[in-house]
């Protein structure tokens, strides 16, 4: 299969292009109305016999080698649209899901930071290169702190050689996001989601609020500040066209007009069977990284 490097994009496209599109869909103070976070909400309830964090979704049992995460020819709407992230962002949906039941966060919350941060790629590196990554972008500190092991060296919360040595584990690796993911854990849909959901409820905790939540998530230093208000606006807004079914269905016809004959709902569900996450690399061959 062809392999596609990730875009790159500034983190000016995402806030500017996609802006006209967030204004209409409705006040941030709507979403807990919405029809799709009642369903998940139900959802949630009746899996609430999922087991412990760490038999469930890190046991070992349930990496396989000839499961890789998906390299394919797939053509989605450009990544800097509201189209296009939902599209992206759609393949972790279990994956949300899970981890907001887990840790009793409103349902869409982790989509919201997700779109924001990465437009849904789990590789994606932040717009000025100064040591962030994941589907919820973390700074290489922030993510020490919480248990993942991160590649390379780790000065400071904005580190631009931490950034090149990203870019070197992302050429080192061809993109490859097994091999990613075994380097520095940050790139660990599974693993990151859930430190991002750890991290908010640190500052649910500290703050008594799910808005000042998800500016903490930003920065605890941004709690309050026009940056951190900024903040939560968009990812309440990206949150809500993420549960819109509307929205949905054109990331379906979209998808659908762009690669004949696949239909979307069996990709996702393609994408997000048991086995289809990330695999222990070290076990099927793969090398071993120098970490920090």
């Amino acid at each position: 299969m062809k392999r596609k490097k990730i875009q790159l994009r500034t983190r000016f496209l995402l806030y500017s292009l996609p802006l006209v599109v967030l204004q209409t869909l409705g006040s941030p103070s709507s979403l807990t109305d919405t029809a799709r976070a009642s369903a998940v909400s139900q959802r949630q309830e009746q899996n609430a016999t999922l087991e412990p964090l760490e038999t469930a979704l890190y046991s070992e049992a349930r990496y396989k080698c000839n499961f890789l995460p998906k390299k394919e020819d797939i053509t989605f709407a450009p990544q800097d649209t509201l189209v296009g992230m939902i599209q992206r962002t759609l393949r972790w949906e279990r994956l949300i899901d899970e981890t907001e039941r887990r840790y009793g966060l409103p349902a869409g919350y982790l989509a919201g930071i997700v779109m924001q941060e990465s437009y849904g790629e789990p590789l994606q590196t932040n717009s000025t290169n100064d040591g962030g990554i994941g589907l919820a972008h973390m700074q290489c500190p922030t993510a020490r702190e919480l248990g993942l092991r991160t590649y390379g060296d780790c000065r400071g919360f904005s580190d631009k050689k931490h950034g090149l040595q990203l870019l070197e584990l992302l050429r080192k690796c061809d993109y490859d996001p097994a091999c990613v993911a075994d380097g520095d854990e940050r790139a660990d849909p599974e693993k990151n989601l859930d430190a991002a959901a750890r991290y908010i409820m640190e500052g649910k905790r500290k703050h008594q609020s799910w808005d000042r939540a998800v500016q903490y998530f930003r920065g605890p230093r941004f709690v309050g500040t026009k940056t951190g208000k900024k903040y939560l606006e968009r990812v309440l807004q990206y949150r809500k066209a993420y549960l819109r079914e509307d929205l949905r269905e054109k990331a379906r016809e979209d998808f659908e007009s762009r690669n004949s004959g696949m239909v979307f709902t069996d990709y996702l569900l393609s994408y997000a069977s048991e086995n289809n996450f990330f695999y222990s690399y070290k076990k099927c061959g793969g090398r071993d990284f120098q970490t920090n």
